[in-house]
């Protein structure tokens, strides 16, 4: 009962905000009206274009790391793994992935499905320099 009307008001509220971004008018124009415009000017389209060259290299070197690790269950050597793991002290998995906290081997579990990668255990930092160098 309580999630419905928490839903109810939440809707409430965001049809009440979309009625004053798209119909108020703020000065001459609605909010919808100033956010398009400002969003057409050539700044802001350098902008973009500049955030998805940036996302598309973060996403690209995101794509590459990840298919190291789970073609052959390595990081690469740039990913600074081995430093962070001499420096810090190893983190115990979350307790509700039922794993012993005290081994410092943890196992980790990588599935490739239909393009979606699925974990099933976090292992620790020293952990997976252990399996590193083991292979």
């Amino acid at each position: 009962m309580f999630k419905l009307a928490r839903w109810a008001g939440s809707a409430f509220v965001t049809l009440i905000a979309a009625y004053v971004f798209f119909f108020v008018p703020i000065g001459r124009r609605t909010l919808y009206d100033h956010a398009r415009r400002i969003a057409t000017t050539p700044e802001a389209r350098e902008f973009g274009d500049e955030m998805r060259v940036a996302g598309e290299r973060v996403a690209g070197r995101t794509r590459d790391e990840l298919h190291g690790v789970i073609t052959h269950g390595v990081l690469p050597n740039d990913a600074g793994i081995r430093d962070r793991a001499r420096s810090e002290p190893a983190s115990p998995p979350p307790p509700h992935l039922g794993t012993n906290a005290t081994d410092p081997d943890a196992t980790i579990t990588v599935t490739v499905e239909d393009g979606g990668v699925a974990v099933t255990a976090r292992p620790t930092l020293r952990g997976l320099v252990r399996a590193a160098r083991r292979r």
